[in-house]
């Protein structure tokens, strides 16, 4: 269980932030290689006599080059940023505990299978409806307080923290709930993780 909780934490969310700045990176080469072609043809219409066919296919060729390269490098890093959302995807949805992610209210956007058996819901169906209509009615409050405190100190983690779920026309249990923030590059909060275990009552 360790092996899952370390790796799926490390995979909150899907790398949406790298892919933004991957891309980022390679427009940046391209507007660099448009710069430099643009500054040629100034230097070029100021100094006289333009370029000889050779001399001007040959720049062409070196910038059309480099456009190839970047082009290249975009697509490699798409792939690998696909293939990385596929394993975080995997660890994610075949994980034996159950495993959601909330947005900062926390209203579900995302559900692995153990958490739809736990909670005796599809997973397609868990998505959208808040958490706490699965916390048994005496604990609303509880978990309304604790909710608040993850999200006002963006708390890394809060471990086993002990409430009673109830399932969908099922019979309530106790359970310990793992609970997190997830957090931009620039420390905002965007949204909690939350780990449900059920417990001895």
């Amino acid at each position: 269980m360790r092996f899952y909780d370390s790796t799926i934490a490390r995979n909150f969310p899907p790398s949406r932030q790298q892919a933004d700045d991957h891309l980022e990176r390679i427009l940046k080469i391209i507007e660099e290689i448009h710069n430099r072609a643009e500054k040629k043809l100034e230097r070029r219409s100021t100094a006289g006599p333009g370029p000889n066919r050779e001399e001007a296919l040959e720049e062409l060729r070196v910038c059309v080059e480099e456009l190839r390269v970047a082009g290249e490098e975009l697509r490699h890093q798409n792939e690998a940023l696909s293939r990385e959302r596929q394993r975080y995807a995997d660890l994610f949805n075949f994980a034996p505990d159950a495993y959601l992610i909330t947005d900062a209210d926390g209203v579900i956007q995302e559900a692995n299978r153990a958490a739809g058996t736990l909670l005796n819901c599809p997973q397609q169906f868990l998505i959208g409806k808040p958490l706490v209509v699965f916390v048994a009615r005496e604990d609303h409050r509880a978990f309304r307080l604790q909710l608040t405190t993850v999200r006002l100190e963006a708390m890394e983690k809060v471990e086993d923290w002990r409430i009673t779920i109830q399932p969908r026309e099922t019979s309530a249990f106790r359970a310990a709930m793992t609970a997190g923030a997830i957090q931009d590059p620039v420390s905002r909060l965007i949204g909690l993780r939350w780990l449900i275990r059920p417990v001895p009552g």
